[in-house]
């Protein structure tokens, strides 16, 4: 015969167990946002002549683009974080009201 514990709820889960699932997109969101700070800061000692490099097309180019890919992935994070939410609330989960 199997004790109250062996049952598996959401109360008594380890609180590890549960935050688990939401760690990947939290750390995903802090190192995309620290990466775009340091890509704006270096485009702008770049764009300003603070540095050695010379602001040439190919430069600019490189810059333009590592900010943009940099904010398509954090626009898709958000949309996914507003998805999950979306799916909990169709589910009637706590928090998602």
């Amino acid at each position: 015969m199997s004790s109250k514990t062996d049952i598996q709820t959401p109360f008594n889960k380890p609180a590890a167990e549960l935050t688990n699932k939401r760690t990947f997109s939290r750390r995903l969101g802090l190192v995309l946002v620290v990466l775009s700070l340091i890509a704006t800061v270096a485009a702008f000692a770049v764009l300003l002549g603070f540095t050695p490099v010379d602001p040439n097309r190919n430069v600019t180019l490189l810059i333009v683009t590592t900010i943009a890919v940099l904010m398509i992935c954090l626009v898709m994070l958000v949309l996914w974080e507003v998805g999950q939410l979306w799916r909990a609330r169709k589910k009637g989960k706590a928090a998602a009201r």
